[in-house]
């Protein structure tokens, strides 16, 4: 999921942050990756998940619209990531960030008992904040990809329907992706 660049720059101000958080819709639960963050903030530090999408994972990211941060750090935003990585065309892909809630710990804890990924449910739970991606389709290697990336600089699971997993769990997907017909 991403919204046209004219939509979503409409919400920005000048520092590239998103006006009002709430004025752009999060994606329903089948439609997006939960992505836990061990941080009590909405920051997106660029350089260092630059760095860990091109040293672990081969990928280029950028953002549509940059971020400057002159005062305090947002505890709810939004940005646009662009996705590129070997063997696939690149993509953008929608990322919303909010404080945490019960309910995004229930789903995790509900997620851990039916993946049998014990302790996920309760390091979710140690996460002041969450990021919402958004997906094109049930198979969505960008989102899954934006996902692994964030998860392994924020320290936090994933959340993807009924399931909970971590790093490794996300590359595991991406690998069956890879061996099925690409989609955008």
């Amino acid at each position: 999921m991403s919204l046209t660049d004219e939509d979503f720059r409409a919400h920005l101000d000048d520092c590239g942050l998103v006006r009002d958080p709430t004025a752009i819709a999060e994606p329903a639960p089948a439609d997006h990756l939960l992505v836990f963050a061990q941080r009590t903030d909405a920051r997106i530090e660029l350089a260092s998940i630059r760095s860990h999408a091109e040293r672990f994972f081969q990928t280029t990211l950028g953002l549509t619209v940059a971020k400057r941060y002159e005062t305090a750090f947002p505890s709810r935003d939004a940005a646009q990531f662009v996705i590129a990585s070997p063997g696939r065309a690149s993509g953008v892909r929608l990322a919303l960030s909010r404080p945490t809630t019960s309910a995004d710990v229930a789903r995790a804890e509900a997620a851990e008992r039916s993946s049998k990924m014990g302790g996920m449910g309760a390091l979710a739970a140690r996460c002041k904040q969450v990021w919402i991606l958004g997906t094109e389709h049930d198979k969505d290697a960008h989102a899954l990809l934006l996902a692994a990336i964030m998860a392994s600089v924020m320290l936090g699971p994933i959340v993807s329907g009924e399931a909970i997993f971590g790093v490794r769990g996300a590359r595991s997907r991406l690998e069956s992706y890879d061996a099925a017909p690409q989609r955008g």
